[in-house]
């Protein structure tokens, strides 16, 4: 009897055995959300995202250590996520009982001590996936597309916003033993078209890039710190013939950085980005040291001349108008001089006893700090004083160049005849690599008024021009015409009246259109103001009697005394669903018409393909209103060519699905006509008329007719 009571007393612990296992997630992304999914055959523990991890008191590399207990004999699989708040995840993984997920490398560690140490100075710079060579055939990049905003690929960058940039095949192209395919397409002709790659990069990393171009045409991409339009580290000039991959190179030697890579204009593409470390052979260990890199001592390095071994270098971009304390630090050695240096300045000395330097900057540029090695003198040189040229028809005439001459506030200007219109400017007389400026974005332009003496005034720094010391000619009388379509009709020029608050008023027929503005009757020298711009141009409709009231220091037209229509009616909107559709009665990503219900949701019905959706107001790529989803509510219950109705709620702007019948029952219910292929469940052909379960196509239906 005791015998038996024991044995039943070890089967009852057999069975009440847990296999509840803890796995750990090294969060080195810093996610502020993580949480794990699990699932096994049953199906998911929690809907996604999972549960919420939890965080314990470990940390590895200096990373926080989350934990989560799971059965992994119920829930096998595992997706770690940040999917509540990014776009961050792992794949699809198998639960390791006890292990460590390192985000950082992807990889599962037996132990916390398994997990590698960071390495401070790295070889490779792109390191989350130990890759030194970024290349663009890669399978990461393939499906990529279009980029529209940022997206983070092997610790790179890819700013893409305005859909200007996009991974695409555009080869085979090749560079030796190397063949590209898929490549980076910088598009776009202005920096409003967002096409830069920022590259994490350390002190001395050499940088290689491998280009193809599409044009006979040269390229420039530009190498700017910290951010675009920051500092221009170097400009890689791509010069090789068309259809050919192009590799230019450059070494970093400066403090780290994130570097900023964009390129001048389209037709051009990126292949691949190589960074290795580069020894840096004129390295002197002698730093500069200041306010205006926050006493760092180890980013600014004194480098040798190359033809003068005796002599290091140092360049620094500083702001004009402004004092900055510094120091030089000589291996650890901090030295210094108590003066000021407030213009160039050869063989300071400078020792351990003495304290802060100051220097004060005349204009922004380029400051060259040059350091004897053997007596530690200093010498400063200072940014040459730039030239500047003014091109613009004075006073109506040919356009023509004229120098511009240096101010005390580092402005420069030009007393001339205004011309009536905008400008180009240079730093050389010929004109080269000139910056236009609309007459509308000069200030006080509209102040001016054709053959007035005026003084042209640019500022480098902003490189923004204005007018001042404005002297309209003694017979100038100020009066304004108006041109517009009245009521619709023909473009006239209307005389404007003087009111007592100085604006110039006309009331006239609204013709659904911009208007021009002289100051002549004739029109000449006429400026353009689009519909849009016209302050409550919305309000009235064609046919309506309003007052244009013209603002001459503004140059601006508003109208005013606008009939009262009432509230404008809220256009109906319809919206459209594309998706992955499975095989079945829908076309793969097709928009499909959706139904309107009474609750105010849009509903359509087809067979669930396993992806997100597109919602839009239009029946095809196009339209404000275009949304992806890539979380659809409820798919999880889904299996790929199952009956569903997708659900679009536009009151939470968000998208659900829910199940109709499964793939492995009927197809579908439809009211439909069937030609001679459609059978019975007994094999016989049936007509048209046949009502019941048919088969066809290989798929059951009910037909209704």
């Amino acid at each position: 009897m005791k015998r038996f009571y024991l044995l039943a007393l070890c089967i009852t612990c057999l069975i009440s055995v847990s296999y509840s296992s803890t796995v750990y997630f090294i969060n080195s992304d810093g996610w502020t959300t993580v949480n794990a999914y699990v699932w096994g055959d049953s199906g998911n523990k929690a809907d996604w995202p999972g549960e919420a991890m939890t965080k314990t008191t470990q940390q590895i590399n200096g990373f926080d250590v989350y934990s989560y207990d799971v059965d992994e004999t119920i829930y096998p699989n595992i997706i770690f996520t940040n999917k509540k708040e990014g776009s961050n995840q792992t794949e699809d993984l198998i639960v390791q009982p006890g292990k460590y997920y390192y985000w950082k490398d992807k990889t599962w560690y037996a132990t916390a001590d398994a997990v590698p140490a960071l390495d401070d100075n790295p070889s490779v710079v792109i390191d989350p996936m130990n890759e030194a060579y970024w290349n663009f055939d890669q399978e990461d990049l393939k499906n990529l597309g279009t980029i529209n905003g940022n997206v983070i690929v092997r610790g790179l960058t890819l700013v893409g916003g305005d859909n200007k940039m996009k991974v695409e095949s555009v080869g085979p192209a090749t560079l030796g033993d190397s063949t590209y395919t898929y490549m980076l397409n910088f598009d776009g002709t202005s920096r409003d078209g967002y096409r830069e790659v920022v590259i994490p990069t350390k002190k001395n990393t050499k940088i290689e890039l491998w280009v193809y171009k599409k044009t006979n045409s040269e390229r420039i991409f530009s190498l700017q710190k910290n951010a675009f339009g920051g500092e221009t580290l170097a400009d890689l000039k791509c010069s090789v013939k068309e259809k050919i991959v192009d590799h230019l190179e450059y070494n970093h030697v400066g403090e780290d950085a994130n570097i900023w890579l964009s390129v001048s204009s389209s037709n051009c593409y990126l292949c691949a980005i190589r960074l290795t470390p580069y020894v840096n052979e004129n390295a002197t260990g002698i730093f500069l040291a200041g306010a205006f890199n926050e006493w760092a001592t180890d980013a600014l390095e004194f480098n040798k001349l190359a033809d003068d071994n005796t002599k290091a270098s140092v360049t620094l971009s500083l702001a004009k108008a402004t004092e900055y304390e510094f120091k030089i630090v000589d291996n650890g050695t901090w030295l210094g001089n108590n003066g000021t240096i407030t213009t160039d300045i050869t063989g300071w000395a400078f020792s351990a006893s003495e304290g802060n330097c100051k220097l004060q900057t005349a204009a922004t540029g380029e400051y060259l700090f040059t350091l004897d090695l053997a007596t530690k003198a200093l010498s400063v040189a200072y940014p040459p004083e730039k030239s500047y040229w003014l091109k613009h028809p004075f006073g109506g005439g040919s356009w023509e160049w004229k120098p511009l001459e240096l101010q005390s506030d580092f402005t420069y200007t030009l007393t001339d005849i205004w011309g009536n219109n905008g400008v180009n400017i240079a730093d050389n007389e010929a004109g080269d690599n000139s910056d236009w400026i609309e007459k509308s974005q000069i200030q006080n332009a509209s102040l001016a008024k054709t053959g007035a003496t005026v003084t042209f005034v640019y500022d480098p720094d902003t490189k923004q021009v204005s007018l001042t010391n404005i002297k309209n000619p003694e017979n100038y009388v100020e009066e304004y015409y108006i041109k517009h379509p009245w009521g619709g009709g023909s473009w006239e020029w209307q005389k404007l009246e003087l009111q007592a608050d100085s604006t110039w008023t006309y009331r006239g027929v609204w013709g659904d259109n911009g208007v021009n503005i002289a100051d002549n009757a004739a029109g000449n020298d006429a400026d353009w103001i689009t519909k849009k711009d016209i302050v409550n141009y919305e309000l009235a409709e064609l046919g309506d009697t309003v007052t244009f009231v013209y603002y001459p220091k503004e140059n601006k037209v508003t109208i005013t005394d606008v009939p009262d229509h009432g509230e404008p009616p809220t256009p109906e909107v319809s919206y459209y669903i594309k998706h992955g559709w499975a095989d079945g009665q829908d076309a793969s990503w097709t928009w499909q018409p959706m139904v309107k219900q009474d609750n105010g949701d849009w509903t359509y019905r087809g067979i669930w393909g396993g992806t997100g959706v597109d919602i839009n107001t239009e029946p095809e790529d196009k339209g404000d209103n275009k949304q992806y989803f890539e979380t659809v509510q409820g798919a999880q219950a889904l299996q790929l060519g199952d009956s569903a109705l997708f659900i679009y709620m536009p009151t939470t702007n968000s998208v659900s699905v829910e199940l109709i019948s499964t793939h492995s029952a009927l197809y579908d219910i439809h009211i439909n006509t069937y030609d001679e292929e459609s059978y019975n469940l007994f094999g016989q052909k049936v007509d048209a008329d046949y009502k019941g379960i048919i088969i066809h196509k290989g798929k059951k239906y009910i037909s209704l007719k």
